[in-house]
């Protein structure tokens, strides 16, 4: 049988009994978010109870996210919830090769790569030999199917997060020559972790093109107390400088949904005079776009 033949078997084949096959390099794309997984959180690197947790509007938001992604990709895309939860992310594998695939694409939809989370999720996934955590949370078991694993990077300073900024700062200005904007982020722990989130935020300031003086700092939510005592001294000094000058401080937060540390920031920011709305990164089309991006790139 020559090879136009065996080719139109095949399809024929494939056409009646409605199965698909699976060939090599035949990608599959894994989103992993920070969320509930459903799994125990005995470590604390879960989400959750060892009963399926009730997903908030964080979930909703980002399964929303990832959903559009999936239309517009050609590959299979699945979600995975949690900092580091070994059985999600396998979960998550799993029902990748299920689908055929092949090939490994893990997209971390968080704001930024350096971070222990980050780094702790390489591990998991084989990429990186030391762990970086105070307990072992395991590694994911890769189908001999999987071919190739590939890791990319989170949000960092792309072009998709500065349009998204761009366009909730242009929701909150309404004279840009009496205001003044404050990107907040939750920042990672280690000073040297903290320069380079800084420094992509120093990125996006410079792309927003709302023209306003912008200001940007993280609030470090995880680092010891002393850390995050001086990061809040510092934001209240920012938005206190911006009311002295005359001028509205707009707060933005850099957070991709609600359910983070909003809450935390409005307390910081109490008694304080300042603009501040309260919606998050997404929904926002600039980061489906990354997110179809990052599946082709990588």
């Amino acid at each position: 049988m020559d090879m136009m033949k065996m080719i139109l078997n095949i399809a024929i084949l494939t056409f009646m009994t409605g199965s698909t096959m699976s060939f090599a390099n035949s990608p599959g794309v894994l989103v992993l978010a920070h969320g509930v997984s459903g799994h125990s959180d005995e470590h604390g690197g879960g989400h959750g109870g060892h009963h399926p947790p009730r997903e908030g509007t964080w979930e909703k938001t980002v399964r929303a996210l990832v959903a559009e992604a999936s239309i517009r990709g050609s590959f299979p895309v699945e979600l995975a919830f949690g900092m580091w939860d070994r059985d999600s992310f396998q979960a998550g594998v799993d029902r990748l090769v299920a689908r055929g695939a092949t090939e490994l694409r893990v997209v971390p939809l968080f704001i930024s790569s350096y971070s222990m989370v980050i780094r702790a999720q390489h591990y998991l996934f084989g990429l990186r030999e030391e762990n970086p955590l105070w307990f072992d949370p395991g590694r994911i078991s890769i189908p001999s199917v999987i071919a190739k694993v590939t890791f990319s990077p989170a949000l960092n300073d792309s072009p998709e997060l500065s349009e998204a900024l761009g366009r909730r700062a242009r929701e909150l200005t309404e004279n840009p020559a009496l205001e003044e904007l404050v990107l907040v982020a939750h920042g990672p722990v280690s000073d040297e972790d903290d320069e380079l989130w800084l420094g992509d935020l120093r990125v996006h300031a410079s792309r927003i093109g709302t023209g306003h003086l912008v200001h940007v700092i993280t609030l470090r939510d995880d680092a010891p107390k002393e850390v995050r005592d001086e990061m809040t001294r510092r934001l209240r000094e920012i938005v206190t400088g911006i009311s002295s000058r005359g001028r509205t401080a707009l707060v933005l937060p850099v957070l991709l949904a609600p359910g983070g540390i909003e809450a935390g920031l409005l307390e910081r920011l109490k008694g304080l005079s300042y603009r501040y709305r309260g919606r998050m990164l997404a929904p926002d089309p600039s980061l489906v776009n990354w997110i179809t991006r990052m599946t082709q790139e990588f």
